[in-house]
């Protein structure tokens, strides 16, 4: 087609401009096509006062600006061919082209289109193309760098030769297309599959490529064969080249620093890397991957050797680093293994035995099946994994996991940084230690176990003595002792339960903050204090400081060895039904004494028996005054006061006795639970010669590799006769 005169294409443009947008919807700042002016007098500018809408034969009037303000005010263009449809739209440059409103094109050849009105998009953002040969196409589309093209709301490209496509898609380097940006990535869907070395391949065309791959193997025939390689490839292969990316359909030649993939024979020239089905071979600085009977060495010195027909892969980064020498093994980087279906990945790695897998920088797996992942990461035994920086796990089937962390027994798990463990023992945490005793349990950071069949958990919890069990933070307990709950020390063979609790030899501490410092004391209750041997406190703030003695009640306080203290000051004894108790006696009967200090006793009272006896004796002298008679009636109006007033007090202790008794009937133990954890109860009631009592008992057992639980039963007679007992009971 001849091209048309400059004056044609004009009249065409201003013409189908004007239909355009007189077919527009008018608001306010509409643009009608009376207002569209050209640049009729080549003077670079569309100027209301000077040119017009009318159309031109001449060599001028290149330029357009249609919208409001189309004077010096209005729309701006300069540049033959310029074009600026919109309000205050900018167009700079030859044949530059801007379209919307606000919209600017500043450049040759530069595109935008947009706007920033309502009737685009909100926001007010701005379409720009700011550089020579950029289009910008939607609302804040901007294309600032030469030759760059974005699509898109909010798109940019700031970087030459650039695609930015879809809303807020932004460039990151020349000669890039962007269908995204960092964070907001999209995917392309209906892709076909790549033909062209340059096309884009599908996730289909890689998972078929994968599954075609088959063994990996090397043998030294092969790599013998590499060193005579005549850069070329039979009939049925296709060669890759890296500088041409040649793809020939049946024969072609490779030279130097090409790859190619055969079907059945191939020899390829230095510095070269090969893939074949049937056989391959590649010379220094080469790589090669084939399913039967093939060499592979990539880069000078990587070693990949054994009989044919086995798959080996070796892949290093100087000379003499990497070496697989054992069937289905691999060595990848400054790497060495040397055993069957063993894996040695990073520098100085080694996987020196079968299915073993050594992966880091100096990473050692020696043992059968052994693991080690992580720098310096050591396991040198069968079965054991060292997961973790420095990690070691050294005897069978041990377990280490996290930096630093040490299974050094058999059957051990470490886990944790810097965490240790002994013959089947198991630490967890940061610096937890379970390395001095075996089967010993250390959970928590800094805790330790440090005796056979020990347990420590919480934070720097200790178990220091055989069998002993530490549970909560900083809790301590020494041989078969058990200290349960923050703070709590139980002293060998003691029982402590509760927040700082403390129990000396065999000893028993239970409640907030009680003491059982004696040896084989009991203290159970707040604050309690049980400081003497055999001694006993139960009660808030009881204490019991002297040998063998027992306070019960709270702030109860004993004074003597051997003795009983119930209650404190301020505090009464009462039994709670005296008659009932006087009831149930039988026999002669004494009168309870009690002396300044509160300490009890007896003395023998009068009975109606022997009052019958002085009545006898007396018979002789009836005959007496009545002054005589009277004083003695007195006498013994006084003396049967005081004898009801004995009977009364023998009916209590009558009463409080059978109680007593019937209480202790009632006492029950719970049976040993079944299982670790579990925790058994009982209950029991009884009577006694009119009396009735009841009993509760619990029994919890711990889980530990030595059987043992806590006991605890209460019992009660009627009145304030009730009974409590604790208990420890286990077997070794």
């Amino acid at each position: 087609m001849a091209r048309q005169p400059k004056a044609t294409v004009h009249r065409w443009l201003v013409a189908s401009t004007a239909l355009v947008i007189a077919g527009l919807p008018l608001t306010p700042n509409d643009a009608f096509a009376s207002e569209c002016l050209l640049d009729t007098n080549g003077n670079g500018r569309a100027d209301a006062l000077i040119d017009s809408t009318e159309l031109s034969d001449g060599t001028g009037g290149q330029d357009l600006a249609c919208g409001p303000n189309a004077s010096a005010s209005g729309n701006v263009f300069t540049g033959d061919g310029a074009n600026a449809i919109g309000n205050n739209a900018t167009a700079e440059g030859s044949g530059a082209l801007a379209i919307g409103n606000d919209v600017s094109a500043i450049g040759e050849g530069a595109i935008a289109i947009g706007g920033d009105g309502d009737g685009i998009a909100t926001g007010g953002a701005i379409t720009q193309a700011s550089a020579n040969g950029a289009s910008a196409v939607g609302v804040g589309a901007r294309a600032i760098a030469a030759n760059s093209t974005v699509m898109g709301f909010g798109s940019s490209a700031a970087h030459a030769n650039s695609v930015a496509i879809g809303a807020g898609s932004q460039t990151s380097a020349e000669n890039t297309v962007a269908i995204g940006s960092l964070g907001n990535e999209r995917r392309i869907t209906n892709l076909a599959n790549g033909i062209a070395a340059s096309d884009a391949a599908t996730v289909g065309q890689l998972t078929d490529a994968i599954a075609s791959v088959g063994a990996i193997t090397v043998d030294q025939t092969a790599r013998d064969a590499a060193s005579a390689a005549q850069a070329r490839a039979d009939s049925n292969t296709s060669a890759i080249s890296s500088l041409g990316a040649a793809i020939v359909a049946n024969s072609a030649d490779i030279g130097a620093n090409a790859s190619g993939i055969a079907a059945n024979m191939e020899d390829i020239n230095n510095n070269t890397s090969a893939i074949a089905v049937n056989a391959s071979a590649s010379s220094t600085n080469a790589a090669a991957i084939a399913s039967n009977s093939s060499a592979i060495e990539t880069l000078q010195g990587s070693s990949a050797s054994t009989a044919a027909k086995l798959a080996y892969f070796a892949t290093g980064a100087s000379a003499g680093s990497a070496s697989a020498s054992g069937a289905n093994s691999i060595a990848i980087g400054s790497a060495g293994t040397d055993a069957d279906n063993a894996i040695a990945i990073g520098f100085d790695a080694f996987a020196g035995n079968v299915n073993s897998a050594a992966v880091g920088a100096d990473a050692n797996a020696e043992g059968d099946c052994a693991a080690a992942f992580g720098n310096l990461a050591n396991a040198s035994a069968a079965d054991s994994t060292a997961i973790g920086a420095s990690a070691i796990a050294s005897a069978i089937n041990a377990t280490a996991l996290g930096a630093g962390s040490q299974a050094l027994g058999a059957d051990t798990l470490a886990l944790g940084a810097v965490s240790s463990s002994n013959l089947g023992g198991t630490a967890i945490g940061f610096s937890t230690d379970a390395a001095t005793g075996t089967r010993g349990t250390a959970i928590g950071y800094d805790a330790a176990s440090s005796g056979d069949r020990t347990v420590a958990i919480g934070d720097r919890a200790g178990a220091t003595g055989a069998d002993a069990v530490a549970i909560g933070s900083q809790a301590s307990a020494a041989n078969q002792a058990l200290a349960l709950g923050q703070t709590a020390v139980s002293a060998s063979g003691g029982v402590s339960i509760g927040y700082r609790t403390d129990a000396g030899s065999r000893g028993t501490a239970v409640g907030f903050d009680a003491s059982a410092a004696g040896s084989n004391s009991v203290a159970i209750g707040e604050t309690t204090r049980a400081t003497a041997t055999n001694s006993t406190a139960v009660g808030a703030d009881a204490i019991a400081a002297n040998t063998g003695a027992t306070a019960i009640g709270a702030n109860a306080t004993t004074t003597a060895n051997n003795q009983v203290m119930l209650g404190g000051v301020g505090s009464s004894v009462a039994i709670g039904d005296i008659a009932a108790s006087t009831a149930a006696q039988e026999g002669p009967v004494d009168v309870v004494t009690i002396d300044a200090n509160g300490t009890l006793g007896r003395q023998q009272g009068a009975s109606a028996a022997s009052v019958a006896n002085v009545r006898i004796a007396m018979d002789h002298i009836a005959a007496v005054s009545d002054a005589q008679f009277s004083a003695l009636s007195n006498r013994v109006g006084t003396l049967e006061a005081g004898l009801a007033d004995l009977n009364f007090q023998l009916d209590n202790l009558d009463r409080d006795y059978r109680r007593g008794v019937a209480a202790a009937m009632a006492q029950a133990d719970a049976p040993f639970p079944s299982v670790p954890g579990k925790t058994s109860y009982i209950g029991k009631g009884s009577t006694f010669r009119g009396e009735y009592a009841f009993s509760l008992g619990l029994a919890h057992r711990f889980k530990s590799d030595t059987p043992f639980m806590l006991t605890a039963s209460i019992s009660h007679g009627g009145g304030k006769n009730t009974g409590a007992t604790v208990g420890l009971a286990g077997e070794f």
